[in-house]
């Protein structure tokens, strides 16, 4: 696969960020840990691991898998993002709440009343890696 970059990616992002190479760029790309789409649907986020020395780690970062978990009893629906202990919450919208750890950090989000926030009875999965493992259990 023949990998091009944008004039954009090449003269702003990688003259600001020497540390990213474009070999770099390609290795993400062919093996993410993470895909996500931006928010404005045309633009896609490729994440990696860094070494912790890197300029751009913050600490305590470990990847893992992201949990989704309903709560028929309460219908609530729990993203848990991080192992981390969550010692803080902001509420951010009616019902919804993001627990931060201890350096304010996301490690999960919290919907109650789920089934008036989403549609329970689909997950739509998008742009994941195909090495995702597990999708149901």
């Amino acid at each position: 696969m023949d990998f091009s970059f944008t004039w954009y990616f090449q003269n702003r992002v990688l003259d600001k960020r020497p540390y990213i190479t474009r070999g770099m760029c390609i290795r993400v790309v062919r093996n993410p840990l993470r895909v996500e789409l931006q928010t404005d649907r045309k633009r896609v986020r490729f994440w990696a691991e860094v070494c912790a020395n890197h300029p751009q780690c913050l600490p305590g970062s470990e990847i893992q898998a992201m949990r989704i978990e309903y709560f028929p009893d309460t219908d609530s629906l729990y993203i848990d993002l991080a192992e981390r202990a969550g010692v803080d919450a902001q509420e951010v919208g009616d019902g919804i709440v993001i627990d931060l750890d201890a350096d304010g950090h996301p490690v999960g989000i919290d919907i109650d009343q789920a089934s008036k926030h989403l549609d329970l009875r689909t997950l739509d999965l998008r742009r994941f890696p195909l090495g995702a493992e597990k999708v149901a259990g």
